[in-house]
């Protein structure tokens, strides 16, 4: 695997620890160090992140955390739990003299560890979130020697690894923090690892763009209609090239609530699918940092992601939006892609609305800060997002399909009866398809329908 794909599938992570960091001391929530100075912990954060771009598998991305909160707050030992190749889990361990191998613990914890994916310290086992877990984990802890376990889980809650260190006495709050940030990091750049690993072994690939072209699959929704709770979700991408610059995801929040997304990159081949990787990577940790879900801390986290790789133009644009089905309500942060679309029905008639959400692209200015807007989204309306190239398909002739052909189009197929969202999807793509007839497409096109 080469070294720029590595990178576009480890990066992801490396923008989310400042972000979150530079927002914390925004609102002085960060507490004066009372062992480790700030400079330290913040340089041994920064070396884990060029550490973690060199690693594909997630037991490594856990022994380089091992390493850096061993090393920065002076621990001699420690041990990384990880999946092994016959189904069952290996340890790791670390003394004095180096790492070496040691038996694995008893199982019974790793589903609950990614469910709930936070630093423990054994001092807090007595509490009541642990509940019946409380026995095997202390036991896990104490024939390590450990007394802080750090887990490593994918977004989808699959546990990764464990790192597990002996802690002795009591952290300051920014060692506590700086515990939080690795953490933070190490989840994000073990799941680029994964989708790394899974990318390369399924489709066995030896050529770059071969690989950005797996990756590209990677990092679509596995199904290109999808359901959560009352909300109906349909998707497309059509590529002009082998490898495409336009991409959409979908993260499902739970009780009827979505974060949706589609965007562009004016790349292609690796460059477009390490900026993709970013996006989903940055987007996935922001939002495993916040359970609740929010479109502005997303947006920012790939910001700052994007931002922070000097000397590679990774450019975004594209529009996320926060549908929350049982508040009836649409959050949409903009980032330089065509504004969604709102279908509403008053009586009989199909009311149309853009909703208004203006950014700059992600990875562009540095002091842009992002805002949400808010609409109201009723059982039965329909939201549309698209890239660019959908309107500006052109025809043998170079005219575009354009904006008002569009909204005609839309108004047309949702009047006057109600139409699923795959079923509205495929009508649209095939105004299009009609409108470029026989030429050959010169852009890629994403269109994904919801229906509330």
């Amino acid at each position: 695997m080469s070294a720029g794909v590595i990178l576009g599938l480890a990066v992801g992570a490396t923008g989310v620890a400042t972000y979150l960091r530079s927002r914390m001391r925004k609102r002085g929530t960060y507490a004066r160090a009372t062992t480790v100075p700030r400079e330290i912990l913040d340089e041994a954060l920064a070396g884990l992140l060029e550490a973690c771009l060199e690693k594909e598998a997630p037991r490594d991305v856990a022994i380089v955390v091992a390493d850096c909160i061993g090393t920065t707050l002076d621990l001699p030992d420690a041990a990384v739990l990880a999946p092994g190749t016959d189904g069952g889990w290996e340890m790791t361990a670390r003394s004095r003299e180096g790492w070496h191998a040691a038996d694995a613990p008893p199982g019974g914890v790793p589903a609950w560890l990614g469910r709930n994916n936070h630093p423990i310290f054994a001092s807090e086992l007595g509490d009541r979130r642990f509940g019946a877990l409380r026995v095997p984990l202390g036991e896990l802890m104490q024939r390590f020697g450990a007394t802080l376990l750090v887990p490593v889980a994918s977004p989808s809650s699959e546990l990764l690894a464990i790192a597990l260190l002996p802690i002795s006495g009591r952290l300051g709050a920014d060692e506590r923090r700086f515990v939080d940030d690795v953490h933070l990091e190490a989840s994000a750049a073990a799941s680029n690892a994964r989708l790394a690993k899974d990318a390369a072994h399924k489709i066995g690939l030896s050529r770059e763009v071969d690989l950005a072209r797996a990756v590209e699959r990677e990092l679509l929704p596995a199904q290109p209609v999808l359901s959560s709770g009352p909300l109906k979700i349909a998707g497309a991408r059509l590529a002009a090239s082998p490898s495409s610059g336009d991409f959409w995801s979908c993260h499902e929040l739970g009780q009827g609530r979505l974060l949706l997304w589609s965007g562009t990159v004016a790349a292609r081949g690796v460059s477009a699918a390490m900026v993709g990787a970013v996006a989903k990577g940055a987007s996935e940790a922001a939002l495993l940092a916040d359970r609740a879900g929010s479109a502005v801390a997303v947006a920012a986290a790939v910001h700052e992601s994007l931002r922070r790789r000097a000397g590679m133009p990774l450019l975004l644009q594209g529009t996320i939006a926060l549908i929350d089905a049982p508040r009836r309500e649409l959050r949409v942060v903009g980032a330089g892609g065509p504004f969604p679309l709102r279908l509403s029905r008053v009586a009989d008639a199909a009311v149309l609305s853009a909703v208004i959400s203006r950014g700059v692209a992600l990875g562009d200015r540095v002091d842009h800060t992002f805002r949400e807007v808010t609409a109201p989204l009723q059982p039965g309306d329909v939201l549309v997002l698209y890239t660019p190239g959908l309107v500006g398909a052109q025809n043998a002739r170079g005219e575009p399909f354009g904006d008002r052909r569009f909204l005609r189009a839309l108004r047309k197929i949702v009047s006057p009866e109600r139409v699923d969202a795959a079923t509205l999807r495929d009508a649209l793509l095939a105004e299009v398809a009609a409108h470029i007839g026989t030429a050959a497409p010169r852009e890629d096109r994403v269109l994904v329908v919801v229906r509330a």
